[in-house]
């Protein structure tokens, strides 16, 4: 994936994840990346990320993780 490619899909991740608001955040699910928001317990939403763009984006410092405890412990990345 050429920089530019990287650059625009890294934008895409981030007004995606704005337009969902501050309790929501990325997970990898398979090879694919879901939004995860609260629900009950959690509510999820597909997206068209791969699980690649998603650890490109956390290594690059756009994104931070965090963990997501309860009845389900996942991995999650939010705007930072």
């Amino acid at each position: 994936m050429a920089m530019q490619d990287l650059q625009h899909t890294h934008e895409e991740m981030i007004q995606k994840l704005k337009g969902y608001g501050v309790n929501h955040g990325f997970a990898a699910l398979g090879t694919g990346v879901v939004v995860v928001g609260p629900g009950a317990p959690y509510s999820v939403y597909p997206t068209s990320f791969a699980a690649v763009d998603l650890a490109k984006a956390a290594d690059a410092g756009i994104i931070q993780r965090r963990k997501l405890s309860g009845s389900l412990v996942l991995d999650i990345y939010a705007v930072k």
